[in-house]
């Protein structure tokens, strides 16, 4: 009751969602992560069509025999696509990769200042741009000979998007030149108006014609369509004539990870975005 009355309506629903009995003594890890967590979330966000939900994982490093870890990477375990993952751990070594495409771009690493992915807890997204902006030789450039100061850009970033994922985006693009900051008339003029817009920003910015899109796009498709492959399939189906997977992936840095051997999206609104082509006609695969 007393999580209930301190996240209202959501606990409320995760409350009254009829569990299955106690379980059998040897029933798994696995049994216990869909019966009491996956399979509750899913039938609340059947009633919350219209909301993005995310769960937050606490705490992956002391998960000393990787088993959930696990669980979170398996595809037949996923959540429903409008619930985030947020994974907060001291250093992941093992699967970092897949963990930040399964954490929609979102992975707290509690000892690492050193990637753009890392994201303490204790900061909030004005602490987070302050770091990032000293870290970018680039950004801290920009700001350095623009007319606006530290504290206009964190609120001009805040008044569009409050989530680190688009600070991030817009911080890439100020590096990248592709948001003047001139001014703050200018900033306010160039920021995209949500994340969505980051992303087809930054797109444009990197494929600007059909043809330099048509190199990355049937790479792009199998990775909407199936999540995850191995490098022997993407050449396979996705590289042709002269092309090699290897220019492919870097002229998609940032976008497309790859871990053992096998590749996927950089996150899960990503790979939303791309395959939503009814309202992405220029990039949608």
């Amino acid at each position: 009751h007393g999580l209930s009355s301190t996240y209202g309506e959501i606990t409320d629903e995760l409350l009254s969602v009829k569990l299955p009995g106690s379980p059998p003594n040897g029933e798994s890890l696995k049994d216990y992560y869909e019966n009491l967590v996956l399979k509750p979330i899913r039938k609340i966000i059947g009633r919350r069509k219209d909301e993005k939900l995310f769960v937050l994982v606490d705490g992956l490093d002391e998960d000393a025999n990787g088993e959930v870890v696990e669980l979170l990477l398996d595809e037949k375990l996923r959540f429903p696509p409008k619930v985030g993952v947020v994974v907060s751990s001291r250093h992941i070594v093992q699967d970092e990769d897949r963990l930040l495409v399964r954490a929609n771009g979102f992975a707290i690493d509690l000892d690492r200042q050193d990637t753009e992915y890392a994201i303490d807890v204790r900061m909030d997204v004005r602490t987070y741009i302050d770091q990032w902006t000293c870290m970018n030789e680039a950004v801290y450039g920009r700001l350095l000979e623009s007319k606006i100061d530290s504290e206009l850009l964190k609120d001009a970033i805040q008044e569009k998007d409050r989530s680190f994922l688009y600070a991030y985006h817009v911080l890439s693009g100020i590096a990248a030149g592709q948001y003047r900051i001139g001014s703050i008339d200018e900033l306010e003029k160039d920021l995209p108006k949500d994340l969505k817009s980051c992303f087809y920003d930054a797109f444009k910015a990197r494929f600007p014609d059909a043809e330099a899109y048509g190199r990355v796009k049937p790479l792009l498709r199998l990775l909407v369509r199936k999540g995850r492959v191995s490098e022997a399939e993407a050449r396979r189906k996705a590289i042709a004539g002269e092309e090699t997977l290897g220019a492919v992936l870097k002229a998609l840095r940032g976008y497309a990870v790859e871990s053992s051997g096998e590749l996927a999206l950089s996150s899960e609104a990503l790979r939303m975005w791309l395959g939503d082509a009814t309202h992405n006609a220029e990039f949608g695969v």
